[in-house]
């Protein structure tokens, strides 16, 4: 029973949804017609008589050059033509032509022995005269050059600006000529601060040295300048004694790293690596 109640709400609910939707198709397909019906109207409108690609024959095309020639070439083949068909055909060579002129000064002789009349000599003679000659001043003569003289100056030679396309070959050549294709840009960056590393280490032994031998210098005249011989003692044994900075020494002692030689009555001799010198008493 209930199965057959929710069955009859879903066909109720079915009905009441379709009548809407058949009326509004109703109402709303009239109106698309129409509006496509006005839409190609309107295009119908604005679209040419022969097509949509159709477009004004050019008559400058599909034209035969040979078939058509302009009515001043045409006139003057028409005449040329008229002409040949009327005047006889010229000798087709300068000789050709003077053995018919010299037709009518041959002798009588000549036509009998030839067969022919007298008066048929004359005539041919006479058409002979009426054949027309190759004119040798048809051909055109060619025009002197000019002379050396009038020649225009001679300008200049400048050489061609360089193009962007030569410019930038020159740069890669310049580019390739000091890099090695071999390595990459990092390669080469390293490479450099490798060598700049390389030359502030040699600058810094340099320096070192340079400080080393002012030192050994500055410690060598220390050395000299702070030796001061104050005193000498003698005894009757032959033994003599040195006061040297306050302190008492006999040969072969070291003062202040200097070593004490010979000790005499007028001074004493000092040796300081494998160099002597000497400081006498002061009276």
């Amino acid at each position: 029973m209930v199965t057959k109640s929710s069955a009859g709400k879903i066909i109720l609910a079915v009905f009441v949804l379709a009548v809407p939707v058949l009326l509004l198709y109703q109402w709303w397909s009239p109106l698309d017609k129409a509006q496509k019906r006005e839409l190609s109207l309107k295009v119908r409108s604005r679209i040419p008589d022969g097509g949509p690609f159709a477009s004004a024959r050019n008559k400058s095309r599909l034209i035969n050059p040979i078939a058509v020639q302009p009515p001043e070439l045409s006139a003057s083949t028409a005449a040329v033509a008229d002409s040949s068909s009327l005047e006889p055909m010229p000798a087709s060579s300068p000789s050709l032509a003077a053995d018919t002129e010299t037709l009518p000064s041959s002798s009588p002789q000549a036509a009998a022995d030839t067969g022919a009349s007298p008066a048929a000599s004359a005539q041919v003679a006479e058409g002979a005269t009426t054949l027309p000659t190759p004119s040798l001043l048809a051909v055109p003569v060619p025009t002197p050059a000019a002379p050396a003289d009038s020649a225009p100056a001679s300008t200049p030679y400048s050489a061609p600006a360089e193009t962007p396309i030569a410019a930038s070959a020159s740069i890669i050549q310049r580019f390739a000529s000091w890099r090695d294709p071999t390595l990459s840009p990092y390669d080469m960056l390293r490479l450099q601060r490798i060598e700049m590393e390389n030359n502030l280490r040699q600058k810094a032994l340099l320096s070192a040295l340079e400080n080393a031998k002012h030192n050994a210098r500055k410690k060598k005249r220390d050395a000299l300048l702070n030796i001061h011989l104050q005193g000498v003692i003698s005894n009757a044994k032959g033994s003599n004694r040195a006061i040297v900075n306050g302190q008492s020494v006999r040969e072969g002692q070291t003062v202040g790293g200097v070593k004490v030689l010979r000790i005499t009555q007028e001074g004493v001799v000092f040796g300081y690596k494998g160099k002597k010198f000497s400081r006498t008493i002061s009276r």
